[in-house]
């Protein structure tokens, strides 16, 4: 019983203070970027895993630490995930194009959402994806994606939700306008999905001794 009082506390809570993540789609823009979407990656949610599935001839992946270390445990390791972070979007980034956060969130009635809202005001609500498992036999085996959508403010604020990555506690790509390539960080590295084929290579030889040991399917 406690935990269900603590429940609808925290969601209570996150209402008042306006940080729930209420969502809805009728942004005009959401169909701007739904079209633009759906003609680079089809109906891939813009999930790391998830896209490294559905377009694996597309993917690149990078450790942010050496050995795979997932969590920095100093301010030295801290310092060069960011490093590795921001080399490899700059790599990306060659025409300096403004910059786009897609953050995924959970449902607007979980106590769990609301992070885009808090750490990115402004951001609009674009598109809920549907999963459907292969086995599902009932509803409760749907998971849905919700995803909010921000332009890139300032440096500062890459670096915040770089850092909020690298702790396991915000997931979300960000792209340039046109979607040739998208970046998606995690705890441990950023999967980065790539349209065009030189560039992919390019970057990845740029920074060849970030890339995953062999041994490892996906790198983890």
């Amino acid at each position: 019983m406690i935990w269900w009082v603590r429940l609808t506390f925290r969601t209570a809570w996150k209402t008042l203070r306006g940080t729930r993540g209420d969502f809805k789609t009728s942004d005009p823009r959401a169909a701007d970027l739904t079209a633009r979407w759906e003609a680079q990656w089809g109906e891939s949610a813009p999930v790391g895993w998830m896209l490294r599935e559905s377009h694996h001839p597309r993917w690149l992946r990078f450790w942010s630490l050496p050995d795979g270390e997932r969590l920095p445990k100093t301010e030295a390791g801290r310092a060069e995930t960011e490093r590795r972070h921001l080399a490899a979007l700059a790599g990306l980034n060659t025409t300096d194009a403004p910059l786009m956060i897609i953050a995924e969130d959970y449902h607007p009635a979980s106590y769990t959402s609301g992070w885009a809202k808090h750490d990115l005001p402004g951001a609009w609500p674009w598109k809920r994806f549907v999963i459907i498992e292969d086995d599902a036999d009932d509803d409760d085996e749907h998971l849905t994606f919700y995803f909010w959508v921000r332009a890139v403010a300032s440096d500062a604020e890459v670096k915040h939700v770089l850092g909020r990555a690298t702790e396991d506690t915000a997931r979300f790509v960000i792209a340039p306008p046109d979607l040739a390539w998208l970046y998606a960080p995690y705890d441990g590295g950023a999967d980065m999905l790539i349209i065009d084929d030189e560039a992919r290579l390019r970057l990845r030889a740029a920074h060849e001794e970030w890339l995953p040991d062999p041994e490892y399917r996906y790198g983890c």
